[in-house]
Order: structure tokens, then sequence, then C-alpha cells
């Protein structure tokens, strides 16, 4: 559970950051697995991965995926989307979780669901879903 707290107060410092301007509230890069750039739409006025855009133009889930990418950026993830799912390209425990890799990738799935309970960015769902050249936390979203 300590790892859970931690993620929340990661989670609500950067929110607070975001709010106030002093982060920018994007991903590294700004990239998605794709090649775009998060904040590209579509060209029937959804956003790239399906979400609605609110009336001032801007989309209502991207603000969330901007938060939760740059938030897990920030923590040294390298965060990429595609599909719905955020999959994390490094994980900032690697070496550690090649001799305990159980402990680690539990340990690393609480501090992400606590980073997300943070963030308030209830949409987003972290899952162990080891695979070779990622993390082994994915992030669904709630609408696949």
């Amino acid at each position: 559970q300590a790892a859970r707290r931690l993620g929340a107060e990661l989670g609500r410092s950067y929110r607070a950051a975001v709010d106030d301007g002093s982060a920018d509230g994007g991903s590294a890069g700004g990239a998605d697995a794709g090649g775009g750039n998060v904040a590209d739409g579509d060209a029937d006025g959804g956003d790239a991965d399906g979400g609605a855009r609110s009336a001032s133009g801007g989309s209502t889930r991207s603000v969330a995926v901007c938060d939760v990418e740059g938030a897990l950026a920030r923590q040294g993830y390298e965060p990429c989307r595609g599909g719905g799912v955020i999959r994390l390209r490094n994980c900032p425990f690697h070496q550690l979780a090649e001799r305990h890799r159980e402990v680690v990738c539990g340990m690393n799935l609480m501090l992400v669901e606590g980073l997300v309970e943070g963030l308030g960015a209830d949409g987003w769902r972290p899952v162990l879903d080891p695979r070779p050249g990622f993390c082994c936390v994915a992030l669904g979203g709630e609408r696949p």
C-alpha cells in the first residue's frame, strides 16, 4: 500500500502542477505509438483515440491522456499509446525487476494505480501485462 500512496501523491502533485501551469501536461515528445501527436484529431471531430470533442474544441478524453502520459513520462516510464492502451517502454525498476520480478512488478502496478488515482484519471485502469521490451504495467482506457 505504500507504493500506491506514493503514486497517489505523485499524481496529485503532477495534477496541481498542470493546473497552475508549471508542468506541460503532455507526454514526452507528445507522440503516440503510431507516430502522431497526442492532440491530433480525426476527420469526424473525435480525437485520435476515439474521444469526443468538447464544445470548446478540445478533446474531453485527451486531457486525461496527456496528464497520465505526462505524469508517467516524468517518472521515467516512456509511455506510448495505441489502440486505447498506454504501454510503458521503460521500467524505472528494470534492474531490480530482473532479480525480483514478482515483487517489483506488483509494487510497480500499485505505484501506477496510485498515480492514476492521484491524477483523478478514472478512465484508465493499470494492469499487469508483461511483454518483451515493455514495462510489466499497461493502462487500458475506458473504451478499448
